[in-house]
């Protein structure tokens, strides 16, 4: 799934195994005890894949048949805190596994949790996410932009100078993508890290 490098059916397929999260599936679909959760799976499976996606809300509830109202729900207390929780300590502790073979846990796995917190799929918009852009039509958008080929996603110095640069030269492209809002936002989160004023603040 675009730069994520790690398949999400398979983090979904052991998530569904946890008798934690199959609790907190039944508690936000707000279902009866002895309803088949297996009738939930697939709605649940497609919420995580077009979240990391970077698809907004309105395009998840539509694509799962869901109200905006429902997901936001089970974006709470699932993607965002049961599964999100349960994939950070099954990492930490393959990482402690792996190290004490001498061995390292390679970088897409070890980053997953990042791109399930803030629903992106790009590395560079994970970096834009963590270091403080508000807006997540913001940083999914500009990750999509900003590539590898363009820009390291590790170096963040580099990642937050060319998201300023590409918003200032390309003033209305962005600003028609992005909303004037979320645009204006955006270039004072950007000037704020780099150090560098926009016309926008």
């Amino acid at each position: 799934m675009n730069e994520l490098g790690l398949d999400p059916n398979q983090v979904l397929e052991w998530a569904w195994t946890q008798q934690e999260l199959l609790q907190t599936v039944r508690e936000a679909y707000r279902v009866e005890p002895d309803t088949d959760l297996g009738t939930l799976r697939e709605g649940l499976f497609s919420t995580v894949r077009l979240w990391l996606s970077g698809a907004t809300f309105l395009q998840i509830a539509a694509g799962t048949g869901r109200s905006v109202d429902e997901l936001l729900g089970v974006h709470s207390q699932v993607l965002t805190f049961a599964l999100l929780t349960m994939v950070e300590q099954a990492i930490a502790v393959l990482e402690k596994v792996l190290e004490s073979q001498g061995r390292e846990l390679c970088a897409a796995v070890r980053h997953f949790p990042e791109h399930l917190r803030f629903g992106v799929p790009s590395t560079v918009g994970c970096t834009l996410a963590a270091g403080g852009i508000t807006h997540r039509r913001a940083f999914v958008e500009i990750g999509r932009f900003l590539t590898p080929a363009i820009v390291r996603a590790d170096d963040r110095a580099q990642v937050f100078d060319l998201a300023q640069q590409s918003l200032e030269a390309h003033h209305d492209q962005w600003r028609t993508r992005l909303g004037t809002l979320v645009f204006r936002r955006t270039m004072q989160d950007l000037s704020f890290v780099t150090g560098r004023r926009s016309g926008e603040e």
